[in-house]
């Protein structure tokens, strides 16, 4: 008994951190602030950067700004990313537009790209970033500093396979592809460090957390998850949609998160050579570079995955 807690102990103790840039369009869709809340509570996940992309990246950063220093985690630093002409951040600015940025403990970079460009570069390792957001950001680094991309591993919330939204047969464009098609272009063309791994809409649209696994969420305590559910029940009341009483939205993004802070064994994974057409499809094509696709789940997969989330978000 004495060696098996002795191993435990050994595990838990050795377990490597990742160096992890989140890039992210927080705001819009309330699954942003699901995964940036699984980051904070993986301790595998070595949080280098906060990046905010698409739209209005200075608001999306003012929310960023307010979950961490409510949370004590305002030491991370923030990028502010490539903004893109139309709208604005969505229902959840509001509970953070009078949050003054120049405030924030950790620093935020006008030049979020650069701040990136800057950690990659000087990193002795690979940095993994999670893209759950449009686009745009990667196809900056790339054409600031394509001798990067050797240095980068991405782990993203993108596209769709065999599936569309509401379980239609077939690909369509997925909302992070066809928001920016050109970045999402040059980021499914590029070469990485190792193939783009993807969660597409296959995985995502059956990604929930209901009944008795929601309450237990409802019930904790920690700082982390009750400011989740804080954020969740402002946004579902200022536009969103759900009941943060009730049960999760659809969890898109954390479904990419689990990628990095589990072992993915609850997906099934084929890799198949895609591109980006010009209508923002993620098309399986000959011409196209290996991605790594999340294409299904495992055998009551799902039902497992939320009750590793709701474990990660209720622990101390």
């Amino acid at each position: 008994m004495l060696n098996i807690l002795f191993t435990f102990v050994f595990i838990f103790l050795s377990v490597e951190s990742i160096p992890v840039i989140i890039d992210t369009d927080i705001g819009g869709d309330i699954d942003d602030s699901w995964a940036l809340a699984l980051a904070i509570k993986s301790p595998n996940m070595d949080l280098k950067l906060v990046l905010t992309a698409n739209n209005d990246t200075r608001g999306r950063a003012q929310i960023v700004a307010k979950y961490l220093t409510i949370v004590g985690r305002d030491t991370i630093p923030i990028g502010i990313g490539v903004p893109t002409q139309e709208g604005g951040v969505g229902p959840l600015y509001g509970w953070a537009s009078s949050y003054d940025l120049l405030q924030y403990k950790g620093g935020v970079s006008d030049d979020g790209v650069g701040a990136a460009i800057e950690i990659i570069r000087n990193s002795p390792e690979p940095v993994t970033m999670l893209a759950i957001g449009p686009m745009g950001n990667f196809r900056s680094i790339l054409n600031r500093a394509p001798q990067l991309a050797s240095k980068i591993i991405i782990k993203a919330m993108s596209g769709s396979y065999k599936y569309c939204y509401n379980k239609t047969p077939g690909p369509c464009p997925e909302y992070n592809v066809a928001a920016n098609i050109t970045g999402s272009q040059a980021t499914y063309a590029a070469v990485w460090n190792t193939s783009l791994s993807i969660s597409p809409i296959d995985i995502g649209m059956t990604a929930f957390i209901t009944g008795e696994n929601y309450q237990k969420l409802v019930n904790a305590t920690n700082i982390v998850t009750t400011t989740l559910l804080e954020c969740y029940t402002y946004w579902s009341q200022h536009g969103g949609d759900g009941n943060s009483k009730v049960a999760s939205t659809t969890l898109w993004d954390p479904t990419a998160a689990y990628m990095i802070w589990s072992d993915s064994s609850l997906f099934v994974f084929q890799n198949v050579n895609m591109i980006v057409n010009s209508a923002g499809d993620t098309l399986v094509a000959s011409n196209g570079r290996p991605v790594n696709v999340a294409t299904s789940w495992v055998n009551n997969g799902e039902q497992m995955w939320s009750d590793l989330v709701v474990s990660k978000l209720i622990g101390s």
